[in-house]
């Protein structure tokens, strides 16, 4: 069922406009005075209420409201009223201005001061020492990974290794042209946009139907996006600038809380299924060379590698040290063939990279919830398609048709998941043609078949 309760960034706001509204409306009048006759003769005690063509409404003691000339007050009463009003007025002008504050921060499209995002408790990233054998090593590997440390794979090269991969970024980061900078920006400004417009998202029926749990993992996916693909992070010029070893560590600095949080609960379901590492040594061996096996519990070994020792570290991708070095060597030689700044993203990626840009440009652009959700509205088909092909993904074809059994041809325009088809099929309906939830295939069923259907029982 849809979660019809509003989100915490939401429901917060709207409660304090609230409050302010029962407080403006219960306790903005002010305190009761003696109020005393221009002959001096009768005193009432009472609050002043205001102060109107010539009159002053006091509110007595007992709840009564009455009003009384200012002509007929004594001169203290008088400047009393006068001074009382003045400040009426005043506490009426701060109430006003309190509630407007509220009610813009209630309808801005994200809280003016924005909590730290809660972040999982993860241990301090400790890379395996010189001199750990090759299981302690992927193991390290294994676990620093999934905690939200991918520059473990970095630190645990042979310091050679390290300056063969040094070699080969310095190289290739100066082949790549202005679209990966582009498109880095383009990611950085998706982050922004999730957590600057993120009350607006998620008033958004698409998205107020997010479990509260699912929101704060978009907006800590958000915050991944702009703190990893920050100009001092990832930026072009940055990468450029310094060291492979400080690019790894910055990237790690950035994104590893936040990378630590999105994984931890897959982590927590997969524990009991990690592989368990098994290492003996090769026969053989001239070097010291290990074998290492990945046993997954019950299903048992489904990959094992080659470690080499070199420099008390292991070259662990089943390639002698030799061969590593040989392939580091030749590959930069590649890219030293290619001139300065001409290698592009490839096609498909700035294609995505460019909807992408002009989709979040538009939501940028945005200067209302209302207006956000209307260019949201117009976007959502689009980018859904793009991130369908993105990730591969492709809407499964039914039983029957082609691609899946033998039996009838597959139409692609009359399919429309959850909706009404071009043949006039719905969901719960039934065509001419026969359908099934929204969906028209273009074959004939025999009478028989057609009644069996109709009964919801075989033929």
């Amino acid at each position: 069922m849809p979660n019809t309760s509003l989100p915490t960034a939401i429901r917060r706001p709207a409660i304090g406009l609230l409050m302010i509204f029962g407080i403006t409306c219960s306790q903005v009048a002010v305190r009761a005075d003696e109020w005393t006759s221009l002959s001096g003769t009768s005193t009432v005690s009472g609050e002043l209420v205001g102060l109107w063509n010539g009159r002053v409404l006091l509110r007595l003691d007992g709840g009564r409201r009455v009003s009384v000339k200012l002509e007929d007050l004594r001169a203290e009463s008088r400047i009393q009223a006068e001074k009382r009003f003045e400040q009426l007025q005043q506490e009426m002008a701060q109430r006003s201005e309190e509630i407007r504050a509220v009610a813009a921060e209630a309808s801005a499209p994200a809280p003016a001061e924005m909590p730290e995002l809660e972040t999982t408790a993860m241990p301090a990233y400790e890379p395996p020492p010189p001199g750990s054998d090759l299981k302690q090593t992927l193991l390290a590997i294994r676990d620093q990974s999934l905690a939200g440390h991918p520059r473990v794979l970095f630190d645990t090269l042979p310091p050679s290794h390290q300056e063969l991969a040094e070699t080969w970024f310095r190289t290739v980061i100066f082949k790549w042209d202005v679209s990966f900078d582009t498109a880095r920006q383009t990611l950085e400004s998706l982050g922004e946009l999730m957590i600057s417009r993120q009350r607006w998202l998620f008033s958004h029926p698409r998205f107020a139907e997010l479990t509260e749990a699912e929101q704060t993992d978009l907006l800590v996916f958000g915050e991944f996006l702009r703190r990893l693909f920050a100009a001092e992070v990832t930026g072009l010029d940055t990468l450029r600038s310094r060291p492979l070893a400080e690019t790894v560590a910055a990237v790690d600095d950035a994104a590893a809380p936040l990378l630590n949080r999105l994984l931890a609960e897959q982590v927590a379901e997969l524990s009991a299924m990690l592989p368990e590492i098994e290492v003996e040594p090769v026969a053989d061996a001239k070097a010291g060379e290990m074998t290492a096996k990945f046993v997954v519990p019950v299903v048992g070994p489904i990959a094992s590698i080659t470690g080499y020792p070199l420099e008390q570290r292991w070259v662990w991708w089943n390639a002698a040290p030799q061969e590593a070095a040989q392939w580091w060597s030749e590959t930069t030689e590649q890219w030293q063939a290619v001139d300065d700044g001409s290698v592009p993203l490839p096609a498909e990626v700035a294609t995505v990279m460019n909807t992408l840009g002009q989709a979040v440009a538009a939501l940028q652009q945005a200067s209302t919830r209302q207006e956000f959700h209307r260019q949201l509205d117009d976007l959502l088909p689009e980018l859904t398609e793009w991130v369908n092909q993105w990730s591969g993904f492709e809407q499964p074809q039914p039983q029957n048709v082609a691609g899946g059994f033998p039996g009838g041809e597959y139409q692609e325009e009359f399919y429309t998941p959850g909706g009404s088809s071009a043949g006039g099929s719905s969901a719960g309906g039934s065509s001419a043609g026969g359908s099934s939830a929204g969906t028209e295939f273009n074959f004939e069923m025999s009478e028989e078949e057609r009644m069996a259907a109709e009964s919801n029982t075989p033929p």
